[in-house]
């Protein structure tokens, strides 16, 4: 079976789906959802509501407990999000009607999920579930969906508009999302449909679920950095396996990120944004004889990006940890005052430029192409099944003698 039907045979099992969202303008997000064809379109309106242990351990442990209302219908479900942006796990049960106290504005005046409903194969120790008692509601989102099934080339997608509010406490967040999710046939095939909408429409790639949304609504909290997960290479894998987890890791860091710098201006989320960039570049060169043109394609909108990423990056270095130490040691020097207004004047524009940067059109389309490289695994081209170890020894070596090479007279200098 090719690699790519491999990929979607595993993510649609019982517990798992593929999804991507785009965020934006709510009238846009309407226009992309009518401007595509399909099924009749059927409406519902739905009332969720979250729960997790009160120091947040779901939260922390990538997990997200839900109720769901829609109509006189409950549903119960758990999910598990991967990080990479594009895949989930999820586990559901239905639970009986609504009692009255479902009607309250306070999701505290619901009684607790009954989780002995959920599938026997859900998780339940990963994320710290022992039983319904340690849980309490955290937020709620209320919202209109509507939903069509279309045709995208071989594979059959739903695509739900989603328009409402999320609700913690006296906090309030806007909710508009166009998600797509694949029901059956190849991810590139719907990857190719969310393509044909970001090059119509001023939208992004949405990188947050509802329930990380939520909770930080509820904590008061903006969204933190993501930092590099070390990456297991075995000596028995091959190229295109060592290809994969290399891709999907450099994806979830580029994922994680995006939102600290959007929603938070976090100088620490662009610096990690940029090592995710390097990281990716640096393994499409050291794998530069097996790939082919798509990776050279990734890699050269990398080098852009990281071009494009730098000056406000370079900035928020000099203000915040070169100059504020010499500012404390000379307090009240004019000249030193006028330095800072004057780099304060070119961090925000720089920091304009990274925010036009992330919601255009060229940017979200690499996004997209790297989220298909890490779920299809099609960017091997040649030699996919040579061992690594045999390639890392190689590549390692070459590099070793040109550093020596470099070296040649170190000790005069």
């Amino acid at each position: 079976m090719p690699e790519a039907e491999r990929v979607v045979a595993v993510a649609l099992d019982e517990t798992s789906e593929i999804e991507i969202k785009l965020t934006g303008d709510p009238g846009e997000l309407s226009a992309a959802f009518a401007g595509l064809r399909g099924d009749r379109a059927a409406r519902a309106s739905l009332l969720t509501t979250y729960y997790d242990t009160p120091d947040g351990r779901l939260r922390r442990r990538g997990f997200a407990l839900r109720v769901r209302e829609r109509g006189g219908d409950r549903e119960l479900t758990l999910k598990q999000d991967r990080g990479d942006g594009l895949s989930r796990r999820e586990w559901s049960a239905t639970l009986d009607p609504a009692p009255a106290a479902g009607t309250s504005p306070d999701p505290r005046d619901l009684p607790l999920p009954d989780l002995d409903r959920l599938p026997p194969e859900a998780p339940f120790a990963e994320p710290g579930l022992a039983d319904a008692e340690v849980l309490e509601p955290v937020f709620r989102t209320d919202f209109e969906r509507r939903t069509k099934e279309r045709r995208s080339g071989a594979a059959r997608v739903e695509v739900a508009l989603d328009l409402g509010r999320i609700m913690a406490g006296e906090r309030r967040e806007p909710l508009a999302e166009l998600e797509f999710e694949l029901l059956s046939g190849p991810v590139r095939d719907m990857l190719a449909d969310v393509r044909s909408v970001l090059s119509a429409r001023r939208l992004r790639i949405g990188t947050r679920s509802k329930a990380a949304r939520g909770m930080d609504l509820a904590r008061g909290v903006l969204p933190s950095p993501v930092k590099a997960t070390r990456i297991h290479l075995e000596a028995t894998d091959s190229v295109e396996e060592a290809v994969a987890r290399v891709i999907r890791a450099a994806s979830t860091q580029v994922m994680g990120n995006l939102a600290p710098i959007s929603d938070a201006r976090d100088p620490s989320g662009l610096h990690q944004l940029r090592v995710s960039l390097r990281r990716l570049r640096s393994a499409l060169l050291f794998f530069k004889d097996h790939v082919g043109p798509r990776a050279d394609v990734l890699n050269g909108e990398a080098k852009r990006a990281l071009r494009r990423l730098g000056g406000a990056r370079d900035l928020d270095v000099f203000l915040l940890e070169t100059l504020r130490p010499v500012v404390a040691e000379n307090p009240g020097e004019p000249g030193l005052a006028r330095l800072r207004a004057a780099a304060d004047g070119r961090r925000a524009a720089a920091w304009d430029d990274v925010h036009r940067l992330l919601g255009g059109r060229r940017f979200n389309g690499f996004v997209l192409d790297l989220l298909r490289a890490a779920t299809c695994g099609d960017l091997v081209e040649k030699g996919s099944d040579e061992p690594l170890l045999s390639v890392a020894t190689r590549r390692l070596a070459l590099r070793y003698r040109r550093m020596m090479k470099r070296a040649r007279g170190f000790d005069r200098l």
